[in-house]
């Protein structure tokens, strides 16, 4: 006779598609419509602009600075921009997005590169047509190479951005609804807005 043999437990493994509870970050809350997190501290697997399971992750880079700094910019743009730098304040996160999230973002970006690109198109067309309109042309090159191709780029491909950034946490805007209120509430610096 053989002895019972007993199957091995059979140990359930999640990651990062799984619906883990936002809630159970370390280190990440909500404070009104803002996303707090201590820095350092991993965000939930979810994609923070639709709640979804996260399948990307990116590294983004955070600064800022007291809104009052930008006051500097009437003395000299230079100076404005050597005190900014000398003050700011940066946190590092890896900010998780839904396959479509990601999409959306990387589609956004060469749009606006296409745009770019195609101001640089309308100086060729504008030398194949009359004088009178050329200059019109280039103008709208100018401007679609240099002012709407890159805004619509960095608009498009932006997915938060810093209210706050101390020595210790971050204050972020543009996370989902659905993803701030799985959060705990921030227990700190209430009111600081």
């Amino acid at each position: 006779r053989q002895p019972a043999v007993t199957p091995p437990a059979q140990v359930e493994m999640l990651n990062d598609a799984d619906f883990l509870p936002v809630e159970s970050a370390a280190g990440v809350w909500r404070q009104g419509k803002l996303l707090v997190v201590r820095k350092g501290a991993a965000l939930p697997p979810r994609c923070i602009k639709s709640n979804q399971p996260a399948e990307v992750t990116l590294k983004r880079t955070l600064y800022w600075h007291h809104p009052a700094i930008y006051l500097v910019i009437l003395v000299n743009l230079l100076v404005y921009a050597v005190v900014a730098i000398s003050v700011r304040k940066k946190a590092v996160l890896d900010v998780r997005l839904s396959q479509a999230w990601a999409s959306r973002r990387r589609w956004g970006i060469a749009t606006g590169w296409l745009i770019s690109l195609g101001g640089v198109a309308l100086f060729f067309v504008a030398a194949a047509l009359d004088e009178n309109i050329m200059p019109f042309v280039i103008i709208a090159g100018i401007i679609c190479m240099l002012i709407i191709g890159p805004i619509y780029g960095v608009l498009r491909s932006q997915l938060i951005s810093p209210k706050k950034i101390t020595d210790e946490y971050a204050w972020i805007k543009g996370a989902h609804p659905d993803y701030l209120a799985e959060l705990r509430e921030f227990p700190g610096e209430a009111g600081w807005q």
